[in-house]
């Protein structure tokens, strides 16, 4: 008897140990419980001050039971989240005291928000990317639809083909590829973005013209000078023509095709010899094509030579330069420096000292002149005469630089002589000579093409 009355007293002492039901609170790292495209997930944390136990979670999903007192709520744990609905699942979490076998349960109701925001592009009136401008693209009808008030569309990025910059924060985007664009827009409360895209389209094909690089010959004697014609192929309307380079006190038959605005004329007349070129440009995209363009002096001599004998001394005036003409060429006369000019027409010119030799050969039935220049001495080889047809200089006079263009297509080099012959200035040919340095007066520009070498006058002008 006193076994068993002891036995009792133990079990009422053990079961005096257990509280039930166990205390059981829980937290949720979202105070909203509102999965949304910001956070697609919750953490949720239970916790019991009761002593002796144990939490477990019951997800809607898989598995079935969480032997844990935290859980992730959202998927995986729970069904995969809608666009369309607000209602996502309940998850139960449970508090036993492993005493008394007694629990307390607790339903944690989740809610979410994945609606994006809508929106499209725009594009202004400028559609189509051009030369000169960009197709400006708008965002348009940017709404949210998480139906939560205060929530706004957020403008985050804008993206363009390569070689098109991101931007963020504009409702509008230039464009200047043609290519895919797009928008993304995000809603202020459940960050869910989209994406709207645009298609531009470019014109931005240049006049098509039927040839690049011409040629014209002045008409020596003439006051009309050359004219220059350029032939459009595609487009041929709707063109307009500017000359952006040309010889220095060029005049033009109209003087508006050096404004930049050009004319719409594509011909013209200019009174001097050098190197042109012309903006040949479609109004209706800006796009323009470069027509390069070289002026020379008609060689209405032709066929004119000469062969040069030294002086037999350095002391000697026995030299001489004979004229050879085309045969049947007789109209024409011809002035020299030194020496005397022999024959009627003229044949040679004789009596030549050691020097400098200029001369000139002029047609007197059409007044076109050749001018031309050697240095007399002991040597015979390295006498070469001008030749219009293989390099042009200009402007002529000038003052700080002359441009040469050689028309040989042969590698060169250039000095400059004074009127003594005496060299003052050497460079390798190309297209511009400075000449600040030089005093005012007469110089000669000799060219060397092959160890033949030509000469043209060079005037210096101002207060070098």
């Amino acid at each position: 008897m006193k076994h068993v009355f002891t036995f009792c007293l133990a079990i009422l002492s053990l079961g005096s140990f257990a509280q039930c039901p166990p205390n059981l609170t829980y937290s949720t790292s979202l105070n909203s419980k509102t999965l949304t495209c910001s956070n697609p997930t919750i953490v949720a944390i239970a916790t019991s001050t009761t002593p002796n136990t144990v939490i477990y979670w019951m997800p809607p999903g898989l598995p079935p039971v969480i032997n844990s007192s935290s859980v992730v709520l959202g998927p995986p744990t729970g069904p995969p989240t809608s666009t369309s609905s607000t209602a996502y699942a309940s998850y139960t979490v449970v508090a036993t005291n492993t005493l008394a076998s007694c629990n307390t349960q607790s339903v944690v109701i989740v809610n979410q928000n994945f609606k994006a925001p809508t929106t499209s592009i725009s594009v202004g009136f400028y559609s189509l990317v051009t030369c000169v401008k960009p197709a400006v693209l708008s965002v348009t009808n940017a709404a949210v639809t998480s139906g939560v008030t205060g929530a706004f569309p957020i403008i985050q990025s804008w993206m363009g083909p390569v070689p098109q910059a991101s931007l963020s924060g504009s409702a509008t985007y230039s464009a200047y590829a043609q290519g895919m664009y797009s928008v993304t827009i995000k809603d202020s409360y459940n960050g869910c973005a989209t994406t709207a895209t645009y298609n531009v389209s470019s014109n931005t094909i240049a006049p098509v013209l039927q040839s690049n690089s011409l040629t014209y010959s002045m008409t020596c004697g003439s006051s009309n000078g050359a004219t220059i014609s350029i032939v459009p192929i595609t487009p041929t309307t709707g063109l307009r023509y500017y000359m952006s380079n040309y010889p220095p006190g060029t005049a033009f038959s109209n003087n508006s095709i050096t404004l930049p605005a050009g004319v719409t004329t594509n011909s013209v007349a200019v009174d001097m010899v050098g190197f042109f070129q012309c903006l040949v440009t479609n109004t209706v995209n800006g796009c323009y094509t470069v027509a390069d363009i070289t002026v020379t002096v008609a060689d209405q001599i032709g066929g004119i030579s000469f062969s040069p004998t030294p002086p037999s001394c350095s002391t000697c005036c026995d030299g001489s330069l004979a004229i050879n003409p085309p045969s049947g060429f007789t109209t024409y006369n011809v002035s020299a420096s030194m020496g005397n000019v022999t024959g009627n027409p003229a044949t040679a010119i004789t009596n030549l000292c050691y020097g400098f030799l200029n001369y000139t050969v002029t047609n007197t039935a059409n007044s076109c002149f050749y001018n031309g220049s050697m240095t007399i001495d002991g040597t015979v080889d390295v006498k070469e005469v001008e030749n219009n047809k293989l390099f042009l200089l200009y402007p002529n006079p000038a003052s700080s630089s002359v441009i040469i263009v050689n028309l040989s297509g042969k590698e060169g080099w250039v000095r400059i002589l004074n009127i003594e012959g005496k060299e003052i200035q050497k460079e390798k040919l190309g297209n511009e000579i400075k000449i600040n340095d030089l005093v005012a007066g007469v110089y000669f520009v000799e060219v060397n093409l092959d160890n033949s070498l030509f000469r043209k006058k060079l005037i210096v002008m101002g207060d070098n």
